[in-house]
């Protein structure tokens, strides 16, 4: 391919993201900080100088350069302080400030609803500009009657871009194992499950916890408290309720907070909305859905709405998902839980 070509291909990538604004090469950006997966594949066709925003450019070089050299992409809190050690003795403000506002803002929601839909067209105009490089250098390579490259190029053309699943090099990717990455999680309230040699802090994010017992003995009181336990270190919850009212499990958090019996929160009104005025808490929504009608797509679709709206969940809780409804049919009932918790 000619270098005249070159550039006019990178100037179609610029254009691209132009023409979608500032917003959507954010989400761009913000869908690579936070999905490492989808990274591994933009880190294939994308380069830096596509975005035309001054501190996003400026991001992606040094998130792409850190996993060229380590083969692992920095999460949030390590590019910040990659960024904060390269800016230190820089006197442009303006960037400074763009980038700082921006990385907090990201920060205060990492998973906008949209986000998925920014991953998906930004992905496939890559792939395609990158199958279309490779079609100019086909046709030149065919006007020499070098055939046989022909089929390398289109093949790893197809290739590029595609979900990576090389897995770890054990010697190559070394470097990878000694970076330490920041575990966030949300404790559960009991110190004994929360320390250092059990959940190390509480549930990690993308980590299923499941709580079994048999039947009364207060399943249900304890994933409250969790829950309520998670609000008073300032993270937003989701409840899930599938036998209890809305109501219900509502009372059952303010005797929590508040530290009130169950059975006498409704007489004590002005001292909960006190407590809840003083005390600084994570948000919570209780949803409720009849027993065997709620799926897991059921609930990631109610996610994806309040996800829209602002409101990003620190803990999810599901009581309880024996009783939701599979989204296949099995002839074991065995199965269709297998499916549900794999799903969860």
């Amino acid at each position: 391919m000619s270098e005249n070509s070159n550039e006019l291909l990178h100037a179609k990538n610029v254009a691209y993201f132009a023409q979608y604004g500032k917003n959507f090469q954010e989400k761009i950006l913000q869908g690579l900080i936070f999905d490492h997966n989808w990274s591994m594949q933009m880190s294939e066709v994308m380069l830096s100088h596509y975005f035309d925003v001054r501190y996003l450019e400026y991001l992606a070089e040094k998130f792409f350069n850190y996993f060229g050299r380590y083969k692992c992409f920095p999460t949030l809190s390590l590019l910040v302080s990659i960024v904060r050690e390269d800016l230190s003795g820089d006197t442009d403000d303006i960037l400074k400030n763009q980038i700082v506002e921006y990385l907090c803002r990201i920060k205060s929601n990492p998973n906008s609803g949209d986000l998925q839909y920014v991953k998906d067209k930004s992905l496939d105009f890559c792939k395609r500009q990158i199958f279309k490089e490779a079609l100019e250098k086909s046709v030149e390579l065919i006007s020499s009657d070098n055939f046989e490259s022909v089929v390398g190029i289109m093949r790893d053309a197809v290739a590029v871009g595609m979900s990576n699943t090389t897995g770890h090099d054990f010697f190559e990717d070394v470097e990878a194992r000694f970076v330490k990455h920041q575990r966030q999680a949300c404790p559960t309230g009991l110190r004994q499950i929360d320390g250092p040699d059990i959940l190390r802090g509480g549930l990690g994010r993308g980590e299923l916890g499941v709580v079994t017992a048999n039947t009364g003995v207060g399943k249900s009181h304890w994933l409250v408290a969790m829950g309520a336990n998670a609000m008073q270190v300032g993270k937003n919850v989701i409840h899930y309720t599938f036998e209890l009212s809305e109501h219900a499990v509502g009372l059952r958090y303010d005797s929590n907070l508040c530290a009130i019996a169950s059975n006498d929160v409704q007489d004590h009104k002005d001292e909960v909305f006190r407590i809840y005025e003083q005390e600084k808490l994570g948000r919570l929504i209780i949803k409720e859905y009849p027993t065997g009608s709620a799926s897991v797509i059921t609930i990631r679709n109610h996610v994806d709405k309040l996800l829209l709206k602002g409101f990003t969940p620190s803990l999810i809780i599901v009581d309880y998902a024996d009783i939701m409804r599979s989204t296949r049919s099995f002839d074991s009932l065995r199965h269709e839980l297998k499916l549900v918790y794999e799903e969860l």
